[in-house]
C-alpha cells in the first residue's frame, strides 16, 4: 500500500505492526499517548509529560535501562567538541562536555572553550572564576570539614568546621592554625629581597607586637610598635601609641636592641629617634651605639676567694669577687690565727694581676683593722703577673699580729 503526503491514516487506537514477527509496533490505544514496542518490550513512551525510554516519563526526557547501567553516548567527529548546552529564555547559560583540544571534561558558559571547571583524565582539576568571582566551600557556615590528602598523610590540610581551626599534618588542630611534624618556610626566593612579617592584631590597622625577617638587611627582628620594611628601614605599626617603642634585630655577627620614646607616628612612616642602646656581638656587650670592640663588655663573673699569707694561717679568711670585663672587684675579711703573725705577701687572688707595671697596679683601702688604729692601711696589687697582694702604709709593708682582724675592698685589672 502506498501512502502519499496527502493521505491520512486513522488507526483509531489500533496497533501498527512494523516487522514480520509482529513484536515491534507503534500504538496509541491510550488518548494522547504513543507507545513504541521493540522485540515485544515497551521501550519508548511519548505523552504530555515528555519522552521516556525504558520508563514512563515524568520529565521532558526520562531514560532508564531495563537492567544494568543507563548510559548516554555523544560522539563528535575528530577535532570537534562534544557538548550539552543549558539555555534559559533562548540564551545559553552553561555548557558541559568534552573539549577536544585539551582532552578535558569541562563546565563552561556558552561553550566548553571558556571553562570554569576543567577535569583531566588523570583526575587533575582546574577552577577558573571570572574577574570579581570567588570560590566558596561550606557556604552558610555548615558544620562540615575539608580535607586534603597526600601520598603520606591523610590530613595534610584539614579545616575543622566545628572549631574554626586549620590543621596541617593533623586531624585535631588545637589552635586556629596548627602545624604538626614539620616546619614552616616563607619569604622570597631571592637572596637579596623580600621579607616575612607576623603581626598581632590590635585594632583596625594598628599592631603592637611584630616579628619577621628581612633578606636585604639582616635576620630575625622583633618589634613593639615597630616593623622593618624590605629596604631595611623601620616603620611605625601603631599610631598615637602612649608607650615606648622597642626593636630587636638579629644579624649574622650581632644582636641589637633599640628604643624610641612614645610618639604619635602614623602607621607606615618612620619612627622618630629610634636609637640603639645595647649591642651583643662576639666582642661582648656594647652600649648606646658604641661599636668599638675594645669598649665591649666581654665577661662577667661572681664568686668567692680565700685570702692567705706566708706566716701563721688566718683563723678566718673569706672573700668574694665580681669580675666585670677586665676589672676584678674584691671584698674580704681576715682574722689572724692565735699562733703568730702573718708574714710576707698575702695570697689567694681569684685572677692573675695584669702583667703591666702601670695598668696592672691596683688596690684600695682597708675599711677596718685593729692592729694600730692610728694608721690608715692600704691594699696594693703591685705584684703584677701574680695572685699575691700586700698591705702597706706608704712603702712599709704591714702584717696582722695574732688575733687581730681586718676587712676591706679593692680592685685591679687582669
Amino acid at each position: 500500500m502506498a501512502i502519499t503526503k496527502a493521505s491520512l491514516i486513522d488507526l483509531n487506537g489500533n496497533e501498527m505492526i512494523l516487522d514480520a514477527d509482529a513484536d515491534t509496533t507503534i500504538t496509541a490505544d491510550t488518548d494522547d499517548q504513543i507507545d513504541i514496542k521493540v522485540g515485544g518490550t515497551d521501550l519508548i513512551r511519548i505523552d504530555s509529560s515528555g519522552l521516556g525510554v525504558g520508563i514512563v516519563p515524568t520529565e521532558i526526557l526520562d531514560l532508564k535501562a531495563a537492567s544494568g547501567d543507563t548510559r548516554i553516548r555523544l560522539d563528535a567527529a575528530s577535532g570537534s567538541d562534544t557538548e550539552i548546552k543549558f539555555f534559559n529564555d533562548g540564551a545559553a547559560q552553561f555548557t558541559i562536555g568534552h573539549d577536544d583540544a585539551s582532552d578535558t571534561f569541562r563546565i563552561g558558559g556558552a561553550n566548553v572553550d571558556d571553562p570554569h571547571f576543567a577535569w583531566g583524565k588523570d583526575g587533575s582539576l582546574v577552577v577558573t572564576c571570572d574577574a570579581g568571582g570567588h570560590t566558596v566551600f561550606n557556604e552558610n557556615s555548615v558544620d562540615a570539614d575539608f580535607r586534603v590528602e597526600t601520598d603520606g598523610n591523610s590530613h595534610m590540610l584539614f579545616i575543622e568546621g566545628s572549631t574554626n581551626r586549620v590543621g596541617i599534618g593533623t586531624d585535631d588542630p588545637d589552635v586556629q592554625l596548627d602545624v604538626r611534624n614539620g616546619s614552616i618556610m616563607a619569604g622570597s626566593a631571592s637572596e637579596t629581597i623580600g621579607s616575612l612579617t607576623l603581626q598581632n592584631y590590635y585594632s583596625g590597622d594598628n599592631h603592637l607586637a611584630t616579628m619577621g625577617t628581612n633578606h636585604s638587611s639582616g635576620g630575625w627582628y622583633f618589634g613593639y610598635g615597630v616593623k622593618q620594611q624590605g629596604s631595611g628601614t623601620t616603620q611605625s605599626t601603631f599610631s598615637n601609641f602612649s608607650g615606648q617603642r622597642s626593636f630587636a634585630q638579629l644579624f649574622g655577627d650581632r644582636m641589637q636592641f633599640s628604643f624610641a620614646a612614645a610618639q604619635d607616628t602614623a602607621i607606615g612612616t618612620g619612627v622618630s629617634n629610634l636609637s640603639e642602646k645595647v649591642r651583643i656581638s662576639e666582642h661582648g656587650v656594647a652600649f648606646n651605639g658604641d661599636t668599638a670592640a675594645a669598649n665591649s663588655l666581654d665577661d662577667y663573673e661572681e664568686g668567692t676567694w680565700t685570702p692567705g699569707n706566708n706566716g701563721t694561717a688566718f683563723s678566718t679568711a673569706v672573700g668574694s669577687y665580681t669580675k666585670i670585663g677586665d676589672r676584678v672587684f674584691c671584698q674580704f675579711k681576715v682574722v689572724q690565727g692565735s699562733g703568730g703573725a702573718s708574714s710576707g705577701d698575702w695570697t689567694g687572688l681569684p685572677f692573675t694581676i695584669r702583667n703591666s707595671t702601670t695598668l696592672g697596679v691596683g688596690g684600695g683601702n682597708a675599711s677596718y683593722h685593729n692592729e694600730n688604729s692610728s694608721e690608715v692601711w692600704a691594699i696594693s696589687t703591685e705584684n703584677v703577673n701574680s695572685t699575691t697582694w700586700t698591705i702597706r702604709v706608704g712603702s712599709q709593708q704591714k702584717q696582722l699580729s695574732a688575733g687581730k682582724q681586718m676587712w676591706g675592698f679593692f680592685s685591679y685589672l687582669v
